[in-house]
């Protein structure tokens, strides 16, 4: 009889536990909106609140990458902002692998069809992961991470949900513009960046049309981005014009 009420508590526990992480990952994204005006210094006092509750969740992890990215565009120093941005990309490659069927899939058959397994609740980091990937590779030399094409790729080939579709269209345009300047064949890609910064949310990704492209895209100095992140991208690369 003594064994009931602790079988008892232990679904009641699972559920408050869910509720609080609800309600962490809700404070998250409400200071996420208003970053802009409030900075990101309650974004990440809600990261690490989530953390203390659920430390390996995914919709904490893929949360952790956006910050990680959105740090990364802000930094103006190049070293540290290769760092940020690597820092990023491993939080949501571990939350991808995470999984154990996709670590043992990796392991024992292929990268490919590992990450074909990937769980709904963890797409959303391979999406950021690969986000965080593409602007570490745009930083840090699209020569020199050539080897990381691979993982990319994969990570790409991963259908999004609506938590990771703006990272995924933007790093799916970084890396078609990385295939095309490679083959000498620009234009796909830049078309395909050009719409994905249609939608504001979306961040910096119309400023890469400079920092990746060839020549300097008529909007450049004429378009203000609406997130503090990405006027900050606009301002370090029009200040080293």
């Amino acid at each position: 009889m003594l064994l009931l009420p602790l079988l008892l508590a232990c679904p009641k526990s699972r559920v408050q536990k869910d509720e609080q992480l609800a309600a962490a990952l809700a404070a998250i994204d409400a200071a996420w909106v208003v970053r802009a005006t409030k900075g990101f210094q309650p974004v990440a006092e809600a990261v690490e609140a989530a953390r203390a509750i659920a430390p390996e969740a995914p919709g904490l992890a893929w949360r952790e990458v956006r910050l990680g990215v959105a740090r990364g565009l802000m930094e103006p120093d190049a070293t540290k902002r290769v760092r940020t941005f690597a820092d990023a990309r491993e939080r949501g490659w571990e939350c991808v692998l995470a999984d154990p069927r996709v670590s043992a899939l990796r392991l024992e058959v292929s990268l490919t069809e590992a990450l074909a397994e990937v769980p709904e609740e963890r797409r959303a980091c391979a999406s950021w992961a690969a986000l965080a990937w593409m602007r570490w590779a745009a930083d840090f030399g699209l020569a020199a991470s050539a080897l990381d094409e691979t993982r990319v790729d994969a990570l790409l080939e991963v259908p999004a949900t609506a938590d990771g579709k703006p990272a995924w269209r933007w790093a799916g345009a970084l890396a078609s513009l990385w295939d095309e300047r490679r083959d000498g064949e620009p234009g796909t890609a830049l078309r395909a960046l050009s719409r994905a910064s249609d939608d504001p949310s979306e961040g910096a990704v119309w400023v890469d049309l400079h920092v990746l492209a060839d020549g300097e895209p008529p909007a450049l100095t004429k378009k203000t981005p609406a997130s503090p992140e990405a006027r900050a991208y606009q301002e370090r690369i029009l200040a080293a014009r």
